[in-house]
Order: structure tokens, then C-alpha cells, then sequence
């Protein structure tokens, strides 16, 4: 749907967390420092991708396709979120 441009995809924080454990600052190190905590953090994101580097590559320059935020939306009609009676117009 994204790529029809029929939708749009937002860039999570396993995504974000993704790209800045990959890859590096200009000054040296990683963009997501290679702490313990963040290793483990990251670890179950590399582990489905053990024995496939390729794809794992190809999925980090999916991710950084993704939008990071939407400041605004235009809708056709207002969007009101499930669960609640408040109408928002974004």
C-alpha cells in the first residue's frame, strides 16, 4: 500500500533504533552507541536476521524511506480515534 501510495508508514522506534545501531557517526562510533543495553535491546532485530545480511540491508534502507512524523494530515472528514467520543481535525 506505501509503495501504491495508498498509505503511509511511520518510522517506529525498533526501526529508528535499527538504523542508528547500524550506522555510524561522521566522528567515529555508531549513532546508537554499542552499549550493553542497547545490544540487547537490538538483539532480537538482528537475531531474525541471522544468515541473511543482504536482507537485513535492504530492510535498513526501507526503514530509512519512513517518515519520522507527520506534522499535519489532511482528511476528507474529521478523524475521531476508537474508544473515545472526541472529534480531532488533523
Amino acid at each position: 500500500m506505501v509503495d501504491s501510495e495508498n498509505a503511509i508508514a511511520l518510522m517506529g522506534n525498533h526501526e529508528y533504533n535499527a538504523l542508528c545501531f547500524h550506522f555510524q557517526e561522521t566522528e567515529g562510533g555508531h549513532l546508537r552507541k554499542h552499549l550493553i543495553k542497547n545490544i540487547i535491546q537490538h538483539y532480537e532485530t538482528l537475531k531474525q536476521f541471522q544468515n541473511r545480511q543482504r536482507e537485513y540491508e535492504e530492510y535498513l534502507e526501507w526503514f530509512k524511506k519512513h517518515y519520522l512524523f507527520i506534522t499535519r494530515m489532511k482528511r476528507s472528514k474529521p478523524f475521531t480515534p476508537v474508544g473515545t467520543t472526541k472529534t480531532l481535525n488533523i
